[in-house]
């Protein structure tokens, strides 16, 4: 478990740093970093394209639609109208500011090794770990995640979770306060710590169900007063 919560930590802290390049440098270049999560494996890449043969096309095409409403389908993922995200499976919305701007899924998929338009329960069984969605500020480069990660069947408790987490993120130089109390959102209650690295300020809030942890994560590069708290009020409950 302890090189899986490194993992983990580091992944986090690659992706903000990730995040925030990205927002600093948009009109640059409007593509997304490849950013290295070192997963333990990922999907295998589309060869060239076969050509059915004619009488071959109308079942190629039902093979198709059946495989996009496996990923449409997904109980795990969110999905983004407009500025809302909504995740019906974590009973959660967040509404980002007109000015933020969203990763696509193709985004995502690239920053942990996925294909495109990735089903939430295949990318656990195969990366472990990935982003539902990401959001930042371009002018200041705060951003929010919500990410979900396989604990490979162990069971263990929030308080387990982050008492192994702490001295990982203190081997990468980070320091950890831990929040007393839960947060409820949504259908659950949320433990939360806040991590400091680098100058950056994060707030992690922390759900485990199963084997399945999600984290909901707020990093402030531009750190103010109240403005965790500000972004974390865009989260509300379905």
């Amino acid at each position: 478990m302890m090189k899986k919560v490194l993992l983990t930590a580091i992944s986090l802290f690659v992706l903000v740093f990730a995040l925030a390049a990205c927002g600093n440098n948009n009109d640059d270049n409007d593509t997304a970093p490849v950013v290295p999560v070192t997963p333990s494996e990922t999907l295998p890449e589309d060869n060239d394209p076969i050509v059915p043969d004619e009488d071959e096309d109308e079942d190629q095409d039902e093979d198709t639609q059946d495989q996009d409403n496996v990923a449409n389908e997904d109980d795990i993922r969110g999905n983004w109208d407009g500025n809302v995200y909504t995740n019906h499976h974590l009973g959660i919305t967040f509404t980002a500011p007109a000015d933020w701007e969203i990763s696509t899924d193709a985004e995502l998929a690239t920053l942990f090794g996925l294909t495109s338009n990735f089903n939430g329960l295949n990318a656990l069984q195969t990366v472990g770990i990935f982003s539902d969605m990401m959001a930042i500020c371009p002018e200041t480069g705060n951003n929010v995640q919500v990410i979900f990660e396989s604990l490979d069947g162990l069971t263990m408790t929030e308080t387990d979770y982050i008492n192994e987490m702490i001295p990982e993120f203190e081997a990468i130089g980070a320091s950890v306060t831990v929040i007393p109390g839960t947060i409820s959102l949504g259908n659950r209650n949320w433990y939360s710590y806040y991590t400091l690295l680098f100058g950056i300020d994060g707030r992690q809030l922390l759900s485990i169900q199963g084997d399945v942890a999600v984290m909901l994560v707020i990093t402030t590069i531009t750190y103010s007063d109240g403005v965790v708290e500000e972004i974390l009020n865009m989260f509300d409950s379905l």
